[in-house]
């Protein structure tokens, strides 16, 4: 912990804040963004040691941008985040390679722990 940098990618501001909040109190360095395109950037420049991603975004959907983070960094955890979801997205999801998933509005202990778990794989 300390200089692990979790990226969260999500349109929903109150979501970003509230995770973004969490972390930092746990003495995690977060980026946030709403664009797809950028986040695939970010993943692809920085150091980046987890990523939260919402899976209904705007433009690409959290499966393409999955996707295209795993192209480029395939081992990096991705959290999948949802307030509304299918079994059969989830399961994709899973399948498609993301560390775990979480319902919204996010349980800040169960994120703790995925985030831990994560950052100590």
């Amino acid at each position: 912990m300390g200089e692990d940098t979790i990226l969260i990618i999500d349109d929903d501001i109150v979501s970003q804040r509230q995770i973004s909040i969490t972390l930092r109190n746990r003495g995690y360095v977060t980026k946030i963004t709403s664009s797809s395109p950028v986040a695939v950037k970010i993943v692809q420049a920085e150091l980046i040691d987890v990523v939260i991603l919402d899976i209904n975004m705007p433009g690409w959907m959290g499966m393409e941008i999955l996707k295209e983070i795993h192209i480029s960094k395939p081992k990096l955890p991705v959290i999948i985040t949802s307030a509304f979801t299918t079994e059969e997205l989830l399961i994709e999801a899973l399948e498609r390679g993301a560390y775990s998933f979480m319902r919204k509005p996010v349980n800040t202990n169960f994120l703790n722990d995925l985030i831990e778990e994560a950052v100590g794989m």
